[in-house]
């Protein structure tokens, strides 16, 4: 068997990923108890609504020319957009921090961020340029196929991070204490992997000329061009509901729907984010070929959906009990939240790794037009919602059904750019979906029966 892994490059690639990030999220998820009885809902609800802004904003802090890293064959041009991306990282937060300093009182209002400490409103341009540099990095390891140097991060990470977040919450420090926290990670994750990559960066034979970070900025134009307009739609989709949330109801309803999306990201965590850094990684090398894309892309799908479907089946008929049980009490409602964002979230665990097939092919336009789709119709529900006076859970519901669907038919669009059927994709689906769902569906009646509820 270790002989079989070993000639299987991709999936040992994987594995190696997977370990690191595996242990990192059990980090999470061993704190995460803790973290909820330390911190309120309130609490949690600022922190998410503080960090999705800076989320949103970090996708586009190094142009997305970070996306090309991986691409040129020339380890010149590759290290040329390295530091085109940190240049435009630098610029970027200087800007941000200049527009939040003048425009303080109107940006606080707007994103409803009166209960966050003025320093850290301040400090929004910062921690952008942290972002980038992050993304720059990653990215970077993984043209290099440094999958032990991502796996060790993360976990370092983790354990700086909440680690972090226990102490500060034992001295009642409040959400000042879930930033700093937060940034302590990011200095962590970042710091280890300049001091394991400085070699690479700061290769003398490899140093780009302006004349060479101009001719990769130019190669590359489509990035920053249509690229960033995609990559901030997708995020804003995904982290708007949290500020909207919050403006729209309350901030502990924003607390409660972070702690639930965050804890049913870990799957994405550990198992998509993995495989889709070494699939950007293979595909890279066959984009030319169809056929070999069309061997990565279908088998890593059906394998995801069905390890997707099991995972979040567990939440979608048990998440209002489970909640309660390893949160508190004062959690029930993020159980209940959790119960329709799963719905949405195995669709964005298949689909979200095989998304890289338009930065492989480079078709940045359609990807655009999917993520500009995939706005207006998410954040529409909400509005709609909020027009119509709907719950709080009845708004989410909506919100995760029609994600759901939208990453669904992402996923068969994805599917038939490299030359797989409507049918046999959509075929392949649901002999995943319907057996593993309807025997949930049975044992969880019998199981909610037996315990009265």
């Amino acid at each position: 068997m270790f002989l079989w892994l070993k000639k299987n490059k991709f999936l040992t690639s994987i594995i190696t990923l997977m370990s690191g990030t595996i242990i990192a999220q059990v980090i999470i998820i061993l704190t995460s108890p803790i973290v909820t009885r330390l911190y309120t809902p309130t609490d949690m609800g600022l922190l998410a609504s503080f960090l999705a802004i800076v989320s949103i904003l970090g996708i586009i802090a190094t142009g997305t020319y970070d996306q090309a890293i991986v691409l040129p064959e020339d380890e010149k041009d590759s290290n040329a957009l390295v530091f085109l991306s940190g240049g435009i990282a630098v610029l970027f937060g200087i800007i941000i921090s200049v527009i939040f300093i003048v425009f303080y009182e109107p940006l606080i209002f707007v994103f409803n961020l009166q209960d966050i400490p003025k320093i850290w409103v301040y400090c929004v341009g910062v921690i952008l340029t942290l972002i980038g540099f992050d993304t720059i990095l990653n990215r970077l390891a993984t043209r290099g196929k440094q999958f032990k140097v991502l796996a060790t991060t993360a976990v370092a990470q983790q354990i700086g991070a909440n680690g972090a977040k226990v102490g500060a919450g034992l001295f009642d420090i409040g959400v000042s204490g879930l930033l700093s926290a937060t940034i302590f990670g990011y200095l962590i994750r970042e710091i280890r992997l300049v001091l394991l990559q400085k070699r690479t960066i700061f290769d003398k034979k490899n140093f780009p000329t302006f004349v060479r970070i101009k001719k990769v900025a130019l190669r590359y134009k489509k990035f920053p061009l249509i690229s960033s307009w995609s990559s901030l739609l997708n995020s804003t989709s995904t982290q708007l509901p949290v500020i909207m949330f919050a403006g729209f109801f309350y901030a502990s309803v924003a607390g409660h729907y972070a702690l639930s999306h965050r804890i049913l990201s870990l799957p994405i965590g550990i198992i998509g984010r993995n495989v889709g850094h070494v699939f950007l990684e293979s595909a890279s090398k066959v984009r030319n070929d169809m056929e070999k894309l069309k061997e990565l892309a279908f088998p890593i799908y059906k394998r995801l959906l069905f390890i997707g479907t099991i995972i979040m089946s567990f939440v979608i008929f048990y998440g209002d009990l489970l909640f309660p049980f390893v949160f508190g009490k004062e959690w029930f409602v993020a159980g209940q939240y959790a119960q329709w964002i799963s719905v949405w979230l195995v669709f964005v665990l298949v689909t979200s790794p095989l998304t890289v097939i338009y930065i492989v092919l480079e078709k940045q336009g359609e990807l655009l037009f999917i993520n500009v789709t995939m706005f207006i119709l998410r954040i529409s529900v909400i509005l709609i919602a909020f027009v119509m006076g709907w719950s709080d859970i009845g708004t989410i519901a909506g919100f995760s059904i029609v994600g759901a669907f939208v990453y669904f038919f992402w996923g068969i669009r994805i599917l038939y750019l490299v030359r797989i059927s409507f049918f046999n994709a959509i075929k392949s689906s649901f002999i995943i979906l319907f057996p593993i769902l309807i025997i949930q569906f049975i044992s969880s009646f019998f199981i909610r029966k037996y315990l009265g509820v």
